[in-house]
C-alpha cells in the first residue's frame, strides 16, 4: 500500500482523487483486521522539492530550429526551477493495492486505487492478450489449458480457439489440430488429440 500520492498534472490518477471521481464502480471491502496507517516520512519542504521536479520533468520539451545560417540546431526547453511556485501541499492517504493472480500455470498482476468512493484501476495484466500484446476492450477469453489470455475466437487470424470436441477454450499455443478435408484444420485441445492419436489420426500443434 502506498501512503503517498503526488498529484503532478491533470491525468486520469490525479482526477480521481482530487475530484474522488467514480471511474470504476467497485465495492471497497472491509477489513476483519486492524489497517495501521505510519506517518509521512517527508516534510512540507521535500514535497515541494520533488513536486517541482516533477513539473519540470514532465513539461522539458527538445525543439529544433533552423538558424540565418541555415543550420538546423537542437535546445532543449525546460522550465526553470525559480519559476515554479507552490503556494500550498496537502498530505492525504490514497491507498495503492497490488493484487496477484495464478491462473493454471499463469501469473497476473493488478494495481488498483482507493478513494472514498471507489477504486481505480491502473494496470492489470489480464487486460491485454498474450498473442498480440494489445489491450482487449470487450470479451475476453481464457485458456483452459494454460491460463492465458486472449482475443475470443474469430474466423480469420483468430488468436484463440475452441476445443471442436469438448468445446475447451484453447489459445494459440495450446491448440492442436489433424487435417479436415485436406485444406481445412480441425482445432482440437491436447486431451481431444490424444484420442484422435490413438485412432492412428496425425495430430499437430498450431504453433510449434
Amino acid at each position: 500500500m502506498n501512503p503517498l500520492v503526488l498529484i503532478c498534472g491533470l491525468n486520469v490518477r490525479a482526477r480521481f482523487i482530487m475530484n474522488n471521481e467514480k471511474i470504476e464502480s467497485c465495492q471497497i471491502p472491509k477489513f476483519s483486521f486492524p489497517v495501521q496507517r505510519p506517518n509521512f516520512s517527508l516534510g512540507l519542504t521535500s514535497i515541494s522539492d520533488h513536486a517541482k521536479n516533477l513539473i519540470i520533468k514532465q513539461y522539458t520539451r527538445c525543439v529544433s530550429y533552423y538558424g540565418k545560417n541555415n543550420v538546423r540546431y537542437t535546445k532543449t526547453c525546460k522550465p526553470h526551477l525559480s519559476k515554479i511556485f507552490i503556494t500550498d501541499t496537502k498530505q492525504s492517504y490514497y491507498p495503492e493495492w497490488q493484487i496477484d493472480l495464478k491462473i493454471l500455470e499463469k501469473k497476473y498482476k493488478g494495481i488498483f486505487l482507493e478513494n472514498q468512493n471507489s477504486i481505480l484501476k491502473l494496470q492489470f495484466d489480464m487486460d491485454y492478450c498474450n498473442q498480440c500484446k494489445e489491450k482487449i476492450y470487450n470479451t475476453k477469453l481464457i485458456c483452459n489449458s494454460c491460463g492465458n489470455i486472449a482475443h475470443p475466437p474469430k474466423k480469420l487470424w483468430s488468436h484463440s480457439y475452441l476445443c471442436s470436441e469438448c468445446g475447451k477454450t484453447l489459445c494459440k499455443q495450446c491448440t492442436h489440430y489433424v487435417r479436415k478435408w485436406l485444406i481445412l484444420k480441425r482445432k482440437l485441445c491436447r486431451e481431444c488429440g490424444l484420442t484422435f492419436e490413438s485412432n492412428s489420426a496425425k495430430v499437430k500443434k498450431l504453433l510449434k
